[in-house]
């Protein structure tokens, strides 16, 4: 049984013609497969089949894509062809590139500098770090250690015995700093000795909400033992004076609140100065150990022991 198929011929230009060419298929030949190709030349079908088997040994897969042949000499950008639709991609993001960065230094240029000297010790800056306001057309210069200073002091900013966060403030103007600008501060801080709390806000993704959930430990943390170390601190004294009448409750004995008002007035007294450590530790347990009420009940019994041997003293 023979099979014909056909095959055309198309050669743009002046001499552009079709040519229907039978191409007898025998049952050992159903596997060959024709497509578009330029038959000038090729006028016995023997011929013709010997062609496809030499150039289907030599590329199995040049009959899946279709071939046009031009006359013309110019390249021409084949819609199967994609590294050439790479190259001109890439092209592009290279033009967007330099455009970018022709435009951030043209923009740069026209900045304000507005202060020479650091806001905090109004010295000449050795380290500056710079706060770009885009928007305002401004630039702000610091000195790397007093922007640090204030940065940790606001992230680590309590009333009393409560932390009562604040984010990254621009002292100059006294504006919170963006995204972009806590970013840049960063990457400026870099070579400088930076502190945890400023490394936790970045790992809390610059969220000041995140950073307060997480960092609770600590920020109370250090509440209670910046408050505990002002002895002239409102709440010293009343945290003081409550530690001691559980004490003396513990203890059994009789409490006297005028004696140890007039005792706090030498804080560098051997047994006010134990008794005030002990204070910090006690309420420390309550903090360190929120979920471990044993280990809680048990700090606090050592530590109520201790206590009762000094108020003996």
């Amino acid at each position: 049984m023979i099979l014909r198929q056909y095959t055309f011929n198309f050669i743009p230009g002046k001499s552009s013609f079709y040519s229907i060419f039978p191409l007898p298929v025998t049952s050992e030949n159903m596997l060959i497969h024709t497509s578009i190709v330029s038959l000038r030349g090729l006028q016995d079908s023997e011929k013709l089949i010997e062609y496809y088997r030499k150039r289907e040994a030599v590329n199995p897969f040049a009959r899946l894509a279709p071939q046009w042949k031009f006359r013309s000499k110019k390249p021409i950008l084949k819609l199967w062809d994609t590294a050439n639709l790479c190259k001109i991609i890439d092209r592009i993001r290279r033009c967007q590139w330099v455009l970018r960065r022709f435009l951030h230094t043209w923009r740069r240029k026209r900045l304000i500098v507005r202060n020479t000297e650091d806001v905090v010790t109004m010295a000449t800056i050795k380290n500056p770090v710079y706060i770009v306001d885009w928007n305002g057309r401004q630039v702000f210069q610091f000195e790397a250690e007093s922007l640090m200073r204030d940065i940790t002091g606001r992230l680590l900013n309590h009333d009393g015995l409560f932390d009562a966060v604040q984010a990254p403030r621009n002292a100059f103007t006294n504006e919170p700093l963006t995204l972009a600008q806590q970013i840049s501060v960063w990457l400026q801080l870099g070579t400088y000795k930076q502190s945890w709390a400023f490394a936790g806000l970045r790992t809390c993704r610059w969220n000041i909400t995140k950073f307060q959930d997480e960092y609770s430990i600590p920020l109370r943390l250090h509440s209670l033992r910046r408050t505990l170390h002002d002895a002239n601190h409102i709440d010293t004294k009343d945290t003081f004076l409550d530690f001691i009448q559980i004490v003396h409750t513990y203890a059994g004995m009789a409490y006297s609140e005028d004696r140890y008002i007039q005792n706090m007035k030498n804080p560098e007294s051997l047994v006010i100065s134990k008794l005030r450590s002990l204070c910090l530790e006690y309420h420390e347990t309550a903090i360190v150990y929120p979920t471990n009420l044993a280990k809680i009940i048990l700090e606090e019994q050592r530590i109520l022991k201790t206590a009762s041997r000094w108020i003996y003293r």
